[in-house]
């Protein structure tokens, strides 16, 4: 399963008036040309322009055998596709065409195709899919097995022509759709995420904060004895429910305890989704299901140990928490995880949040947070489910 790229030759391609890999809302307009550079003479001849977009999913499973490819178990390979809009081309020219040996000029024709809001009135009247929507662009990674599942849209011009004998020439533009941004009533809500710990040692007690423990000490430590004093602490993450790519306000304020030494956020990417053994689809086999998670490491641990001065808060009801968002200036895109203008580690990419035909995508935060206290060190690892959705 592979990326729709783009193709064109001088015979035909398109020429569209915004950047490359520029992205569309629901219901933009596409504006562009189809344009040929190669001599042609026709008495006769058609260009259509038709947008697409389409769901496609692979699931592979592997029979006496627990492995991916290599392993001695047969092979079987689900798939589905739906296609997501009417696939009517529009007829941008009709007539005759000449363009002479060695002109300079060439041939241009113009066009526009407004991107649907909503899917073709079949797809919506289907019942095992009352509620999908027209999702955004979206491509999984692969997985070892070969499963896979994406979403995609490409406009495609077709010239058709006579010379000696029926010819014709194709171009294909790939299209970047952004995701619906939902209304969101929680948008500035957050939610606070706990690990409690404990841990033994005789350095608790005052004035043995750096001391080096005796032989005796370090085995009434190691065997937990009473008369070591124990502490317990919480490790707490707030974060908000919501996140949107490329807001340029920094992540909400995200209070910590204790001093840490550094801080890591791993993104974990969560699609499902699912293909029938036919194609086309019959509607009354069942589906074969996959899930895949993907984790992205954003880089946050790298920039935390390369601090002046270590981040130190104090214990108790009085502490004041460590201001993550602000002390960073943290901010998301697709891209992941930015420090001002300044990009932490190149992830592949993060997609909102969303449920489309046979895909359902999610994603959740780990947050990794290593503290220290009277010479102990503890890791903490809190997970918490982030709403992502798409920049406005």
């Amino acid at each position: 399963m592979h990326f729709n790229t783009e193709e064109g030759s001088p015979n035909l391609k398109f020429d569209i008036a915004a950047p490359r890999g520029w992205s569309y809302a629901l219901g933009d307009t596409i504006i562009g040309n189809v344009v040929r550079h190669s001599p042609i003479v026709a008495s006769e001849a058609e260009l259509t322009v038709m947008l697409s977009g389409r769901v496609k999913t692979k699931v592979c499973r592997y029979e006496n055998s627990s492995g991916p490819p290599g392993s001695s178990g047969s092979k079987t390979t689900y798939r589905s596709e739906f296609q997501l809009l009417d696939l009517v081309p529009e007829v941008v020219y009709q007539g005759p065409l000449h363009l002479p040996e060695g002109s300079d000029e060439t041939l241009d024709w113009p066009f526009q195709v407004t991107i649907p809001t909503q899917p073709a009135e079949r797809i919506r009247n289907n019942q095992q899919h009352p509620q999908a929507f027209l999702s955004g662009s979206f491509y999984s990674n692969p997985d070892p097995d070969g499963s896979q599942c994406k979403v995609e849209y490409s406009l495609t011009a077709i010239l058709k022509y006579k010379f000696g004998r029926d010819r014709e020439h194709k171009a294909i533009w790939p299209i970047n759709i952004r995701h619906i941004v939902p209304e969101c009533q929680d948008r500035y809500a957050v939610r606070t995420s706990r690990s409690r710990k404990s841990l033994r040692s005789q350095r608790l007690l005052p004035g043995m904060d750096n001391a080096s423990l005796s032989l005796k000490q370090g085995f009434k430590k190691f065997f937990h004895t009473s008369s070591v004093p124990k502490l317990f602490y919480d490790a707490e993450i707030t974060m908000p429910c919501v996140i949107q790519l490329d807001d340029p306000q920094p992540l909400p304020d995200t209070p910590q305890e204790f001093r840490i030494n550094w801080i890591n956020l791993l993104i974990h990417r969560h699609t499902e989704h699912n293909a029938q053994k036919h194609h086309p689809e019959r509607p009354h086999d069942k589906p074969v299901e996959h899930s895949e998670t993907m984790m992205l490491d954003t880089g946050l641990q790298r920039l935390s140990h390369n601090m002046d001065s270590p981040l130190t808060i104090s214990t108790g009801k009085l502490n004041e928490p460590v201001h993550l968002g602000n002390t960073f200036q943290l901010t998301f895109s697709p891209k992941g995880l930015s420090s001002g203008t300044k990009p932490l580690t190149p992830l592949a990419k993060i997609y909102p949040e969303f449920n489309t035909y046979r895909i359902s995508h999610k994603n959740s935060f780990e947050w990794q947070v290593s503290v220290s206290v009277a010479g102990e060190t503890r890791l903490h690892k809190i997970m918490t489910e982030v709403r992502v959705i798409d920049a406005v």
